[in-house]
């Protein structure tokens, strides 16, 4: 009994932590494309990046009020930096379609953040 208000407590938090994120769920429809595979896509560029740079980095998720129409070509992901934004501290990933299904709208681009650093900040241990 003495530990029953912190079961309480922490039992939501379980059920939480296995619960897949809306863009883990999200797969589209004829028209719209998932952010899902826009994350998958995300996911597997930075996991290749790690491995040939040996580094750690990871992604956060595309935002979920991102609607975009789905794409007919695969799609692409590359580095971005935010130029100019005053709060510049970290790269994203970009992204992108070059044919999408909606003819009024050609091509889109969706930015994840990363934990990526822009500048990478190095202690001397000589000082």
């Amino acid at each position: 009994m003495k530990y029953f208000p912190l079961v309480i407590l922490l039992f939501p938090l379980y059920l939480t932590a296995s619960q897949p994120t809306y863009s883990q769920m999200d797969e589209g429809n004829e028209t719209i494309h998932g952010l899902k595979f826009i994350n998958e896509k995300a996911v597997q560029f930075m996991d290749q990046y790690n491995l040939k740079n040996n580094t750690s980095w990871v992604t956060s998720e595309p935002n979920a009020k991102i609607v975009v129409p789905k794409c007919t070509v695969p799609l692409q992901a590359k580095w971005f930096r935010l130029a100019g934004h005053p709060v510049n501290r970290f790269w994203y990933i970009q992204i992108s379609c070059d044919k999408t299904v909606d003819e009024n709208y050609k091509d889109w681009q969706v930015k994840i953040p990363t934990t990526r650093p822009t500048q990478v900040f190095y202690q001397n241990k000589d000082k």
